[in-house]
């Protein structure tokens, strides 16, 4: 009695991890978007556009076909509220956008003691993308993967949680 019991615990517990969807969902932290590029094209187009857009590169990895950003600004500059994206271009040319999010940067010179850095990673909370500024930082990632999959005619986004 107590093998399937713990069988179904085991299976319950991560039914969500993994999940992939053609939506944004409660707990979504990654967009994939499906190219018809191969791998090495994939990699170099996506660094293309993020930098097309305002972002700078601040690591790469050729061998593995991941880069990450630097961070940007979301809104004022001076709010000192910030993102920065990594992605991952997966067999078949799919590129994955993942994020982190940092918006405690100011909350340490408030009180006269060296500002927080504490990056978070960027997952939609809600369903709706004005909810709250968890949800604002999924939106602008979902923005940026949606205008990256339009440039270069993909074939699927898909969401789906890491």
């Amino acid at each position: 009695m107590k093998t399937p019991l713990l069988f179904v615990l085991l299976l319950s517990a991560g039914i969500g991890y993994g999940q992939r969807a053609t939506e944004p969902f409660r707990g979504c932290n990654e967009i994939e978007v499906a190219t018809a590029l191969t791998d090495s094209a994939a990699y170099k187009s996506a660094g293309r556009y993020l930098i097309a857009q305002g972002f700078t590169i601040d690591r790469t990895e050729r061998d593995f076909y991941t880069l990450s950003t630097k961070e940007k600004p979301l809104g004022n500059p001076a709010a000192q509220i910030g993102w920065r994206l990594n992605i991952t271009v997966k067999p078949g040319g799919v590129v994955v956008f993942r994020g982190e999010q940092n918006y405690n940067t100011r909350s340490g010179a408030v009180l006269g003691v060296a500002p927080a850095r504490a990056w978070v990673p960027i997952a939609a909370k809600t369903a709706n993308p004005k909810k709250s500024l968890d949800d604002v930082f999924f939106e602008e990632m979902r923005q940026t993967a949606l205008a990256f999959y339009a440039s270069f005619d993909g074939k699927e986004v898909y969401y789906s949680k890491r």
